[in-house]
């Protein structure tokens, strides 16, 4: 067995005022907002990213449920809107039953908004055709009335590469 020499090394002094932390904010060292005594960071597991991402996004979804009752009933008359509604109308019982919905009133209170998730229940009736039609009138281009069109080019006449 081999033993090597080391010598030995001068203790480190302690550390004086000029030594503290920099303010937040200040870069320090080779990562932004690190101080080199700090223990190095561990990024998360695949599967904890996944869950804060999804509960983040329940969390707004009651806390829009409102706006989004709004805008499934604002769709046409078909199978995508009876889809939409009952997931929307399930949601929104949810969030005004726990008041979470009150946020977002109370938000749109404060920003002078607070029409924009009244709905119009009335809808077309899906059996009775409109009305009457419009047609708008085409201009008809000849040689007498030609059609005028700019064209307009760029500094690459050819095709690069």
């Amino acid at each position: 067995m081999t033993r090597t020499y080391t010598p030995p090394t001068e203790p480190t002094p302690p550390p004086s005022s000029t030594d503290a932390r920099p303010p937040l904010g200040v870069a320090h060292g080779p990562t932004f907002g690190e101080h080199p005594s700090d223990p190095p960071r561990r990024p998360l597991a695949a599967g904890h990213v996944i869950v804060v991402g999804l509960v983040c996004l329940l969390v707004g979804w009651f806390l829009n449920a409102p706006g989004i009752r709004k805008t499934a009933q604002g769709q046409s008359v078909g199978t995508k809107r009876d889809i939409a509604t009952f997931f929307a109308d399930g949601v929104y019982d949810v969030s005004h039953a726990l008041f979470i919905d009150r946020l977002r009133v109370g938000l749109q209170d404060a920003l002078g908004r607070s029409g924009d998730d009244d709905l119009k229940l009335s809808l077309p009736s899906p059996t009775v055709p409109p009305t009457a039609t419009t047609t708008t009138t085409r201009p008809a281009f000849s040689p007498a009335k030609p059609l005028r069109v700019w064209l307009g080019g760029d500094s690459l006449p050819a095709t690069p590469g």
